[in-house]
């Protein structure tokens, strides 16, 4: 009998005996290791137990050297390059320690398509560690960031959407105060020389300097109507002020007791007839003057009501008094929502 040759797997150093049916193929030493088995009998002595170990890889088997030198995976012992950083064996990461995560081969028709050896029970792994926390190819990371672009770029347009009319109003709305500058400089310098608004409301300045529109002539025309108004009722309430008597109590005082320019029955039936209007709080405007037997006032002061057919009665009847007098600063014959009215006589 011929003697058989031996061989050992470089990973392990466990030995195995060579056989002729499998001279020159691809098989793995128990461990994992792949081995070449030598084409030629090694004439070794003997075979070691343990040769039924050794497992046929196929003609699909992948090219692996049959002798590899350098360092040894720590976790499956098979040999390394000395710059690799993963053991393409178990998938064990050199640098860190952690093992990749796997994925197993499709099938043999996709691995003999890839080369014409490949041992089988191999596995490909992915390029990225377990503690990556990425898993996501370049493909998925350029999706997200084009979407976050896209997001980014939506709301960018709502905002422009928003804001870009809101400017437009704006500058528009300005224009057009603009278009009008000297009007509303010219109300607010009439107002600081008059002393404020109210008082150049009072004494219809307000407007000076302004020219002429459809609504400035309706404008000054309520501005002198609230003036009127505001002088009336300033001037009864300082009327009031001088506490005159209350004036169907001091006709009454006295029989001859009178209005200046009307005798006593006439005075009467004026103030009578303004109560039956619903005038209130009818007094003298100032104090009477004594003409020995009997005393004069020269008008009086009456609160107006608020119904406007009672104060048009009022007024109609007020014009009809042929002693009154009419002074050019106040505007008697005319209603302008004044409180109050004075009623001052002629001789």
């Amino acid at each position: 009998m011929s003697s058989v040759g031996k061989f050992s797997c470089e990973a392990c150093a466990r030995t195995y005996s060579w056989k002729p049916e499998l001279a020159g193929k691809r098989v793995k030493c128990k461990c994992g290791q792949p081995l070449s088995v030598p084409a030629g009998n090694p004439a070794a002595d003997d075979a070691p137990e343990g040769f039924e170990g050794l497992m046929p890889a196929g003609d699909h088997a992948a090219a692996v050297p049959a002798k590899q030198s350098g360092p040894a995976c720590p976790s499956c012992s098979a040999p390394v390059d000395p710059a690799a950083v993963i053991c393409v064996n178990c998938g064990h990461n050199l640098k860190t320690g952690k093992k990749l995560k796997t994925t197993k081969l499709a099938g043999d028709a996709a691995a003999a398509a890839a080369t014409d050896r490949l041992v089988p029970g191999y596995r490909s792994y992915s390029a990225q560690a377990e503690d990556s926390g990425a898993g996501m190819s370049k493909k998925q990371k350029m999706i997200i960031a084009f979407s976050c672009i896209g997001g980014l770029i939506i709301i960018l347009g709502i905002v422009l959407s928003i804001t870009i009319p809101a400017s437009r109003a704006e500058k528009e709305r300005l224009a057009k105060l603009n278009a009008r500058p000297a009007k509303l400089e010219k109300i607010l310098i009439n107002s600081e020389k008059a002393g404020g608004l109210t008082e150049a409301m009072r004494q219809g300045t307000l407007l000076n300097g302004i020219e002429e529109d459809p609504n400035v002539a309706k404008a000054k025309a309520e501005i002198a109507a609230n003036r009127d108004t505001a002088r009336l009722n300033q001037r009864a309430i300082d009327m009031y002020a001088t506490k005159g008597p209350e004036m169907k109590a001091f006709l009454a005082a006295n029989p001859q007791n009178h209005f200046q320019g009307y005798d006593h029955d006439k005075s009467l039936g004026m103030v009578e007839a303004l109560y039956k209007m619903g005038a209130t709080n009818i007094h003298s405007t100032d104090p009477p003057l004594d003409q020995g037997a009997n005393q004069m006032v020269i008008g009086m002061v009456a609160t107006l009501p608020a119904d406007p057919a009672a104060r048009k009665k009022i007024f109609k009847w007020y014009q009809q008094q042929d002693k009154v007098l009419n002074h050019p600063d106040f505007a008697y014959q005319s209603e302008h929502n004044q409180n109050y009215m004075t009623l001052e006589f002629s001789e």
